[in-house]
């Protein structure tokens, strides 16, 4: 393992001085970030961190964490592992985790309700047949969860065969959210994504004639040589499909990528200009910006995102992780496997969760959150989103005065970076182009120096 090389004391910036700084520090989709956790000092009975939950709107989390893509751009847990003497016994052991803890929540005798559930992980299309119905059943038949009213999500490669893709139609797939990455050829080698382009366009092609409810794309940006032209290339082709939606990530890879380093800092650093074109973009063709990188089409808007209107709330409601490389949130605690990103960690720690099933009733690795970072927490997950940070909702769940408690946030409306829009602050336009340097601006103290300390 070895440790990252480069630090940054983020808290010494001034808010006048964010950006003027590389503005890609960190992708705050979680906070904490998995970085910031650490083996516990002695396990924690999950009944025991689970007890006192409101169990009414969960989302249920399967991680699934084999590909056949090095995906060397993002910090994720997955493993290049195509042998089925190693895909089934994980299946079994998700099974087993997925009984240890539906019984454990079936223990309290209260409502339980999962809305959301998503598959994500390496690569779920690269199961077979009788793997990908075993996956769903841990959904349907452990946790008694219907397929037809809940909200499935599952992130697939473009080249997913024709039978799997029948499967997660027939029950009830809502949601498919495909890692295109680029329409460029030149650019899917620079990612190491070894998939022709005419085979991205037949899986596509198939994917669309097929009628699921909603099929949303990823696209990257910041890859080594890429121009402003290759980007909206892409974009253009991405359109054309009439995707649900889009995501939008700045290239990111880890301390241990054989990818090139973006230039931060550097003028040859097109990241930034990048993003603009393709919000633009995007804007033009009649989406709606959510955060800095999902951009919806307008009559979706209100589903399943920070405008939805349902009773589950991304912010405050609990999550149940199953599966290596998942992660479970309850208020008081997040906890998951230990996380890495370079293949012999991920190797062993794959090995011990297949291997050790009776762990499955304990936490041992992860980070309880001081009252400190349960505020910050629910102020990145609100000020980064579009809707922003509603301040009415603050008092009713902390009963405190945001900016009072946050003078960040003061900093940042003073700066312009933020407005007052009744009871909300939200992001300026030029605010939330720099989500990903405000969102580790405003973590704590000490997650910026677990997240220093971490060795990958």
């Amino acid at each position: 393992m070895i440790r990252k090389k480069e630090r940054m004391d983020i808290k010494k910036f001034k808010a006048h001085e964010l950006n003027s700084q590389n503005p890609y520090i960190a992708y705050t989709e979680a906070y904490p970030p998995k970085t910031a956790y650490r083996e516990f000092p002695s396990p924690l009975n999950i009944s025991d961190l689970w007890q006192n939950e409101d169990m009414r709107h969960l989302t249920l989390s399967l991680h699934v964490p084999f590909d056949v893509h090095d995906c060397r751009y993002v910090n994720s847990f997955n493993i290049l592992e195509t042998n089925q003497k190693v895909i089934n016994p994980f299946i079994d052991s998700m099974e087993i985790q997925g009984n240890i803890i539906q019984s454990i929540l079936n223990s309290f005798q209260r409502s339980l309700k999962i809305e959301y559930i998503e598959i994500d992980g390496g690569a779920p299309s690269l199961l077979n047949v009788n793997q990908i119905h075993r996956v769903l059943d841990i959904i349907e038949t452990i946790f008694h969860t219907s397929l037809k009213t809940s909200d499935l999500s599952i992130s697939l490669h473009p080249d997913c065969n024709e039978e799997i893709l029948e499967i997660l139609l027939e029950r009830h797939t809502r949601r498919i959210n495909l890692r295109v990455q680029s329409f460029l050829e030149k650019e899917l080698k620079r990612l190491h994504q070894f998939i022709s382009l005419d085979a991205i366009e037949e899986g596509l092609e198939l994917i669309f004639s097929m009628g699921f409810p909603h099929v949303n794309f990823d696209l990257v940006y910041g890859i080594d040589d890429q121009t402003e032209s290759d980007f909206l290339i892409s974009i253009e082709r991405a359109i054309s499909y009439e995707p649900d939606e889009f995501h939008l990530y700045p290239l990111y890879p880890h301390p241990i990528s054989s990818l090139e380093q973006p230039k931060n800092q550097r003028k040859d650093d097109i990241r930034m200009t990048l993003y603009q074109k393709g919000r633009q973009r995007l804007l033009n063709a009649g989406f709606i910006q959510d955060s800095m990188r999902r951009f919806v089409k307008k009559d979706t808007m209100r589903v399943n995102t920070s405008l939805s209107t349902d009773n589950y709330s991304f912010i405050t409601d609990g999550m149940i992780g199953l599966g290596c490389g998942s992660r479970s949130y309850t208020k008081e605690i997040h906890y998951s496997e230990p996380y890495a990103v370079s293949q012999l960690d991920i190797s062993r720690i794959l090995h011990n969760y297949i291997f050790n099933p009776s762990d499955f009733d304990y936490a041992k690795y992860g980070i309880l959150l001081t009252e400190e970072d349960k505020r910050r927490r629910f102020i990145l997950k609100s000020l980064l989103k579009i809707k922003g940070l509603d301040i009415d909702s603050y008092r009713r769940y902390f009963k405190g005065e945001p900016q009072k408690e946050f003078p960040e946030l003061i900093i940042l409306l003073d700066n312009d970076l933020a407005y007052k829009n009744g009871n909300f602050i939200k992001l300026t336009e030029e605010g939330l182009s720099l989500s990903d340097i405000i969102g580790p601006w405003l973590y704590s103290q000490n997650v910026i120096d677990l997240i220093e300390d971490f060795f990958y």
